[in-house]
C-alpha cells in the first residue's frame, strides 16, 4: 500500500526531527562534535 508506506516514511522523518532537536537541545550543535 503506497499510502502506508507514505505514512510511515513521514513517520520515521517526524521521529528523527525529534531526535536531532532532542540533541541540540541536550549537546548543542550536532555538527559541533
Amino acid at each position: 500500500n503506497p499510502k502506508e508506506y507514505e505514512f510511515l516514511q513521514s513517520r520515521k522523518l517526524q521521529i528523527y526531527n525529534l531526535k536531532s532537536l532532542t540533541h541540540i537541545w541536550l549537546f548543542g550543535n550536532p555538527w559541533d562534535c
